[in-house]
Formats: structure tokens, C-alpha cells, sequence
């Protein structure tokens, strides 16, 4: 336990001369400095809770009434007994908090709660974990987004009113004609009097882009729980299913294929063609080969043992002949694209064949930890690449 800070000495302490009306004043300001830290460094916070039941500013004038008191109590438990300000103390609170949704961090969701029905101690913890929180996730995003997020976001904040108005998804309810859909959304958005429509027309598509973006770089390894039950006893184990590479690839071709749909459409309202400077070859993935193009990595991944494995029929089985060829051609180093290993592994993992299996008398289908990072370079190469093309639709997404 910290000791505690004068800051909140009991009100009754102070008496009314000028020598104590100092004091005073200096213990208003210095409860407003810590209202301030909380409304400049948590503003999710700030706008979901902190308003909401607590006062924006302690006077003189209004120190004594029943809302400052409850915010001078709140702030001595969060300041002086949370610590909130330590940032090392974040993923202990944040972690223990039993209503913990955290990994669900994309979209911000808050609890809401009835400060008159609950304790100030189990205030305090919910509002100290919604603090941590917020800048924990802020920490993931600043690794995980691509450049050109927090341009986005802030457009996020002004589109969601008319994006999500059950009259603007009713357009799409029964309606699945992409080019008819956009102009019935012109339309809907003409009468509400907007002028930037892009920013409407593409958010979706934009937003999608960004979540598969955030899970394709994130993700490290994954792992299944398998539960059995026998003779009433029930057994769970963690085990893993599926190697990693084959989701990482997954999730990355999803991510590079979402940022050229949207780009390509993008491209074409503005330009009046889907092949324009953000989407050079299109909205199809395999056309954009060349972008890839890396003899030094490719090398590197030929010579994984699985990747060779994959020639062979009885081991991954090709159900049609452009993949079969298409990975033939990047074998045979008649293609150094890192593009192709990416788009075959994606392929047996939507196929059902990125089990973990490990055949005696063969050569190991268990990739190495050496392997693995190779096989996450190539990911790390195709994703920074659409970070930099998201970037680059967002100067024009105004």
C-alpha cells in the first residue's frame, strides 16, 4: 500500500482564513490535475464512464455537493490504492479482472454499471481495470495496426451513427449486387445529406480489412482444447491441431485479399477504373506475383522439409492443376514470388490438410522453430506490404 497523499486529506480539516483558503485552492488544483491525467490519457474511459457519474472539475464553489465527493473518494482509491499511474502493475489487474474480454479488443466494449447500487471498492476495481485496460489495448494496436489506423479511426467515430442506422443495413438485408448495393447506399446517403460518401461506401470493407490485418500479424501460435469424457470424469487437454504457419498464411492471404477488393473499388469510384495506382493488377491476389519477389527468402523456403513434401500427391493432395502448377513453378525456381508458398499453404488449410502429422520413415512434416520463423518472415514481407497500400488508400479516403 502507498502512502497515503495529502491531496485528500478530509475536507473538514480545512477552515476559512486566507492562510487555509491556499491550502485549499492548492488541493482543488491538484484533485483537477488527476481528473485531467484521466480525461487526456483514457479518453474511452473518460467518454463511457468517467462523465457519466463524476464531476469534469471540483471548484470551491462546488466541493462540498454529493457528486465531488464521490469523484474526490473514486480518485483517492485509484490514484493512491490502484496506482493506476504505474503502468508495470497493468497486466497483473488486468488479467485477474473476472469479466476479463480483453482479447476482444478491436471493437471497445464497456460494461456499464449503476454506481448507486455498487460498493466503492468494487467501483474502484472496475473502473481501475477499464483504465489498465484501455491502455493495454492501446499498446497492442500501436504494434498490431497498419500505417494509416488513426487517420481511420477518427473516421470510424463519424461514421458509425449512419453505418450502423438499421435503415442503411436494411440496403443489403436481401441484396448481394455489389454495384446495385452502392448505388442504393448513394442514394440513402444523398438524402441524409452527406457530402464525402466514400467514406461511408468503404468503411465496411476498410474495417474488415483492419481486423484481418491485426489477426494475421498477431497471431503467434494457436492451440485447440480437446474435452473427453469417460466414465464421468472429464479429461481437457491443449493441444495443438494445426501448425502455425497454415493459419498465419490463412490469415494473411484473407488480409491481402480483403486490401485489394476494397482498393480495387475504391480505385474504381475515384478513378473510374479498378486498375488504378491502389490496385495496380486488380482485386485478384495471384496477379500481384511480382510485388513479392524475393530469390534470397524463397530459397530459404524451398528448402523446408514440409514445402518439399508438398509435391508429392499421396502426402497433399491438389484437387486442381493451376495450384498444382503454380507451386511446381516456385519448386523449380522458375518463379521466386513469395506470394505462391502463401497462397498454396492457404490453400491446404482451407482443404482440411494443415494437420500436425508426422509420417515414420520420411522426411519430418513437424516444421522446426528455425522454419517457422522463415515461413513468418514471408508473412511479415506480404503483410508490411499491405500496411504500406493501406496507407496509401487512406490519403484519399476523405
Amino acid at each position: 500500500m502507498v502512502k497515503k497523499s495529502k491531496n485528500f486529506e478530509n475536507l473538514n480539516s480545512f477552515k476559512s482564513n486566507n492562510t487555509e483558503n491556499i491550502i485549499l485552492k492548492e488541493f482543488v488544483k491538484n484533485i483537477n490535475s488527476h481528473i485531467s491525467y484521466i480525461q487526456d490519457n483514457f479518453p474511452d474511459f473518460w467518454n463511457n464512464y468517467y462523465r457519466e457519474h463524476f464531476s469534469e472539475e471540483i471548484t470551491i464553489f462546488n466541493l462540498n455537493s454529493k457528486q465531488s465527493k464521490c469523484t474526490i473518494e473514486i480518485l483517492k482509491v485509484l490514484f493512491e490504492e490502484f496506482e493506476i499511474t504505474n503502468e508495470k502493475l497493468d497486466d497483473c489487474f488486468v488479467n485477474k479482472f473476472k469479466y476479463n474480454n480483453f482479447l476482444c479488443f478491436y471493437e471497445k466494449n464497456f460494461y456499464k454499471f449503476n454506481k448507486e447500487k455498487i460498493n466503492l471498492k468494487n467501483t474502484g476495481d472496475l473502473l481501475n481495470y477499464c483504465i489498465r485496460a484501455e491502455r493495454t489495448y492501446k499498446k497492442y494496436l500501436d504494434y498490431l495496426v497498419p500505417d494509416g489506423f488513426t487517420y481511420f479511426e477518427k473516421i470510424k467515430r463519424e461514421v458509425k451513427s449512419i453505418v450502423l442506422d438499421q435503415n442503411y443495413l436494411n440496403l443489403g438485408k436481401s441484396n448481394i449486387n455489389v454495384n446495385d448495393l452502392l448505388l442504393r447506399k448513394k442514394v440513402f446517403l444523398a438524402k441524409k445529406g452527406v457530402e464525402s460518401l466514400n467514406i461511408y461506401l468503404f468503411y465496411n470493407e476498410f474495417d474488415s480489412f483492419c481486423k484481418k490485418y491485426i489477426h494475421a500479424k498477431g497471431l503467434k501460435s494457436i492451440h485447440e482444447n480437446i474435452k473427453t469424457i469417460n466414465q464421468g470424469a472429464t479429461f481437457e487437454s491443449k493441444i495443438q491441431m494445426t501448425q502455425n504457419f497454415f493459419y498465419k498464411s490463412f490469415l494473411t492471404y484473407l488480409a491481402l485479399e480483403q486490401l485489394l477488393i476494397v482498393a480495387s473499388r475504391f480505385g474504381r469510384e475515384l478513378f473510374g477504373t479498378p486498375k488504378s495506382h491502389l490496385a495496380e493488377e486488380g482485386s485478384s491476389v495471384v496477379r500481384y506475383q511480382s510485388y513479392f519477389v524475393d530469390i534470397r527468402l524463397a530459397n530459404d523456403i524451398r528448402n523446408i522439409s514440409i514445402l518439399q513434401n508438398m509435391q508429392y500427391q499421396d502426402f497433399f493432395s491438389f484437387k486442381d492443376s493451376h495450384n498444382k502448377e503454380l507451386f511446381s513453378s516456385f519448386m523449380s525456381g522458375d518463379s521466386h514470388s513469395l506470394l505462391i508458398p502463401l497462397i498454396i499453404l492457404r490453400y491446404f488449410f482451407v482443404n482440411g490438410e494443415a494437420f500436425v502429422v508426422n509420417l515414420p520413415n520420411h522426411r519430418n512434416f513437424i516444421v522446426s522453430l528455425d522454419e517457422e520463423v522463415i515461413l513468418f518472415k514471408m508473412n511479415s514481407v506480404i503483410l508490411n506490404w499491405c500496411s504500406n497500400r493501406f496507407k496509401k488508400c487512406m490519403q484519399f479516403y476523405k
